[in-house]
């Protein structure tokens, strides 16, 4: 398991070193991430073509999982599989490792999919 960290960054002069997280991943580059997080004593394991998200806002978008390497993962949406699978140039989200641990260490398809129906027959 290794220790994920904030990306380090500036931002109005000021700069923001990286710092630790409360995840930790175990990455089998081109097969699997396991992602566990200290605070909750959670621990989730994605492979390629598990479904993951990667943006919210009222709803949960996620999608399979096409890519996943030392530093990110790769997601497309669900609706673009057909798309993908044929050839055709779809958009691809590229998480970092603390965008996708934060994202999904405890993220559960049947629940997010449930809460995504109800949300919808409110909006």
């Amino acid at each position: 398991m290794q220790r994920v960290y904030t990306k380090a960054r500036t931002s109005y002069g000021r700069v923001y070193p990286a710092q630790e997280t409360n995840y930790q991943v175990d990455i089998v580059k081109g097969k699997s991430i396991v992602v566990q997080c200290d605070r909750t004593q959670k621990t989730n394991s994605f492979k390629i073509g598990d479904m993951a998200e990667y943006d919210s806002y009222n709803l949960s978008y996620y999608g399979p999982i096409i890519a996943i390497t030392d530093k990110r993962v790769t997601i497309i949406c669900r609706h673009d599989v057909k798309r993908y699978n044929a050839g055709e140039k779809v958009k691809k989200y590229c998480l970092d490792l603390n965008t996708f641990c934060f994202r999904n260490y405890n993220f559960e398809l049947n629940r997010v999919s449930e809460e995504n129906f109800e949300t919808s027959l409110v909006i």
